[in-house]
């Protein structure tokens, strides 16, 4: 109740009215001053919420890459494709040392792993040099069966011979022999 100017009776407001007009409040002018009840946080607790509010969007996307992630795809193969090199007499399977312009046989068998082949070919590198593609072929076979006659050259130093396959989303296996001409 109102009671003579500037005083307030609030013993007979109940406890959700008598949150309104705080009578000792008084603006500039001497107009009262309304005041929003308060929820009483802690000023520590308000310290955490706005220390963590930036941080918030960045702990939401780590947290959903870290469940979202599945380390089960299908993108990395569980067989990879394998090339052999023949061991049968008269194949050379070593990287080894041998004559000035000696002739070698090689003999290189590729099979499929989880993902289909697309090309293949044969890389030489003389003396630590670039690679040169001295053979390629496109191919989708789950099989290749290759020779290669490598004839050295009639210098002193070093050959690598590389025999390279790539699967047809990217990925490449190589395996390379090593020749020091004497």
């Amino acid at each position: 109740m109102i009671g003579t100017r500037g005083h307030e009776d609030t013993t007979a407001l109940s406890g959700a009215q008598a949150t309104g007009p705080n009578p000792s409040s008084r603006g500039s002018r001497g107009r009262k001053v309304y005041h929003a009840p308060s929820a009483a946080i802690p000023l520590r607790i308000m310290r955490h919420a706005l220390f963590l509010r930036p941080w918030t969007p960045i702990l939401l996307l780590a947290t959903w890459l870290l469940i979202g992630c599945d380390r089960d795809d299908d993108d990395t193969p569980t067989r990879n494709p394998s090339i052999d090199l023949l061991t049968d007499p008269g194949y050379t399977y070593a990287s080894d040392t041998f004559g000035m312009g000696d002739s070698l046989r090689v003999g290189v068998r590729i099979r499929r792993g989880d993902d289909p082949l697309r090309t293949f070919k044969v890389l030489s590198r003389y003396d630590g040099g670039p690679d040169s593609v001295r053979d390629s072929m496109a191919f989708t076979a789950d099989t290749l069966a290759f020779d290669k006659v490598i004839h050295l050259r009639p210098q002193a130093g070093t050959e690598r011979w590389t025999f390279w396959v790539q699967e047809r989303d990217g990925d490449i296996i190589r395996r390379s022999l090593t020749f020091t001409v004497q």
